[in-house]
């Protein structure tokens, strides 16, 4: 019957069924295409806002621990007071970027609770080295070093020790936690 009612039909009828089947084509898979480029744009924009930028702000967060590690331990090793001020000021900066970094870290996170248990791990760490570092970047030369060299290289042994056995092994503990993050 459907052979039949087919070839019945003239022409000018058949190319416009022909067109209507070729027109509901096109919309579905237009319909189709459109999905598939809205589901990559949100992958997209989940791994932008998600994974790229926790690793650009772990990345920072690193770069101003280390940063600030560096001050603490050059900070000690001299008596020029404008310089002791310099590195002072650079310190407290690189404390305020990681910790803005952190905050906007955990803002990213916040739906994941391993990643958060991670993130807390990690800011303990954080704070036992900024209290170390912190006592590091305060030790100042005594006032007879600038007179005496043997006060001098005393004074600057014993923060270099400080150093190596208080604030270096908390300066590793947190860039293993950067790390797992």
């Amino acid at each position: 019957k459907g052979e039949e009612m087919m070839k019945n039909l003239k022409v000018g009828t058949k190319l416009i069924i022909l067109n209507i089947i070729a027109g509901i084509g096109i919309i579905i898979t237009g319909i189709m295409g459109y999905t598939a480029v809205q589901e990559a744009k949100m992958d997209i924009e989940i791994m932008y806002n998600r994974y790229l930028q926790s690793t650009r702000l772990t990345g920072d967060a690193r770069y101003q621990a280390r940063y600030m590690q560096i001050q603490a331990s050059l900070t000690p090793l001299t008596e020029d007071a404008a310089l002791i001020e310099t590195r002072r000021a650079k310190f407290d900066s690189a404390i305020k970027a990681f910790e803005k970094d952190v905050e906007e870290y955990e803002k990213i996170i916040r739906e994941d609770a391993a990643e958060m248990a991670q993130s807390e791990s990690m800011k303990k760490e954080w704070a036992a080295f900024k209290a170390k570092a912190e006592e590091l970047i305060s030790k100042r030369p005594p006032v007879s070093a600038s007179t005496n060299g043997a006060v001098m290289v005393s004074h600057i042994n014993a923060a270099v020790g400080y150093y190596e056995s208080e604030v270096m092994p908390l300066a590793i503990a947190l860039g293993a936690e950067l790390n797992k993050i």
